[in-house]
């Protein structure tokens, strides 16, 4: 991060506003209508209860297409962070947008877009499990962190766990195997159990 940004952090407080029907449009963001279609797109369950169009992508390809609310160019999005929350930030690094899933109990929606130069956080539904500051602050000091860790051969890396072992039986590794049976010849990553 540059002296400049840590600047920019320390003074400007994050803005946070709600998007709705009515107001699918921001000011330095030219392009956000195609965005959320594209966001909304991705979101969408295949049939009940199975994994979200962005998670098949990247189980299948190792990233999901997303489109830049800047200038409407497709972006590959194949970083990802997920927070103790568990909420999961995935962004470009080249690109300054991040695109926030959470609500475990939902199956993971998109919930939330953060554009880090504007320290605007858009919300994109009502749900109570959606980031905020201490979510965005969390995963700005994690992303500015070099990873030093074993990366599996394809490159990507699943983290999966619960302090709860009956919750990780029940809601993650059923999760997974599902998601798994959904695509045809899925890339296989490295699987690290908390």
């Amino acid at each position: 991060m540059s002296d400049d940004e840590q600047w920019l952090r320390a003074i400007q407080p994050l803005r946070v506003e709600r998007l709705d029907a009515s107001r699918d449009s921001y000011i330095a963001l030219p392009y956000l209508k195609s965005t959320l279609a594209r966001i909304t797109q991705l979101s969408e369950q295949t049939a009940h209860q199975s994994p979200r169009r962005y998670v098949l992508d990247l189980l299948r390809d190792g990233y999901f297409i997303a489109i830049s609310p800047f200038d409407e160019k497709e972006i590959v999005i194949s970083q990802s962070i997920v927070l103790n929350d568990k909420s999961v930030f995935f962004w470009n690094p080249t690109v300054d947008f991040v695109i926030i899933a959470s609500d475990l109990g939902a199956g993971f929606p998109f919930t939330g877009i953060y554009i880090a130069k504007l320290r605007v956080l858009l919300l994109l539904n009502a749900s109570q499990w959606t980031a905020n500051a201490a979510t965005i602050a969390k995963f700005e000091q994690i992303r500015d962190k070099p990873f030093s860790g074993k990366v599996g051969d394809d490159g990507r890396i699943i983290i999966t766990g619960d302090g709860n072992f009956a919750h990780h039986i029940w809601n993650q590794l059923g999760a997974l195997d599902e998601a798994f049976l959904a695509v045809p010849h899925p890339l296989v990553p490295t699987i690290i159990r908390l």
